[in-house]
């Protein structure tokens, strides 16, 4: 790509042709098209056919209905795991049970540690 292209050796010829008399004929040969091609009525709409519409009606039926049945079940049904609530029998007996079972060490861990939480000493 080092030559830069130079329009004046292509010259002034024409590249491509056409047959004699061409556009002599071309409006004779345009309104015979015309006159041999139906016509229709202008500014008309063509209507859709009731069959295709039909068609789409049984198409999306079922679909309405798998879409219907999914909301319907999305708001009936409870989302997220069933919560198991803990027996209540009203005492802490298990849990002075388990907290005299520690070591003293671990005993006095737990006290700082609630003696210090923020949330529960306001």
């Amino acid at each position: 790509m080092e030559k830069q292209f130079d329009f004046n050796q292509v010259g002034k010829r024409m590249p491509y042709s056409v047959p004699d008399g061409f556009f002599d004929r071309l409006q004779d040969n345009v309104m015979q098209e015309i006159k041999d091609t139906p016509h229709t009525q202008p500014n008309t709409i063509a209507k859709p056919k009731a069959k295709t519409r039909k068609a789409w009606l049984v198409r999306l039926a079922p679909l309405t209905a798998v879409a219907a049945a999914a909301l319907i079940a999305l708001l009936i049904i409870p989302h997220g795991a069933p919560k198991k609530e803990a027996p209540q029998d009203g005492s802490y007996a298990k849990v002075e049970q388990a907290f005299n079972n520690l070591s003293d060490a671990d005993r006095n861990y737990i006290v700082s540690v609630y003696q210090d939480d923020l949330f529960l000493n306001q």
